[in-house]
């Protein structure tokens, strides 16, 4: 997360979708409130993405090399 709000060395390549997901819902977003009621379920479920992989137990399927 840090390296999508944050000037970091050699931030992670995610930081660049998580940085246009923001800018996304701040764009569509009527105001502060919203932008949180939009975005929130979004991040909840790359956080459970995120928990499933460090489990072993979920990988992405399409457009993504995969890594042993």
């Amino acid at each position: 997360m840090r390296g999508s709000d944050a000037k970091i060395p050699n931030p992670p390549p995610e930081s660049a979708g998580l940085e246009a997901i923001a800018q996304g819902f701040r764009d569509i977003a009527k105001d502060d409130f919203d932008n949180m009621r939009l975005q929130f379920p979004t991040y909840d479920a790359l956080y459970e993405y995120c928990q499933m992989k460090v489990k072993g137990a979920q990988k992405l399927e399409y457009n993504v090399t995969q890594h042993a």
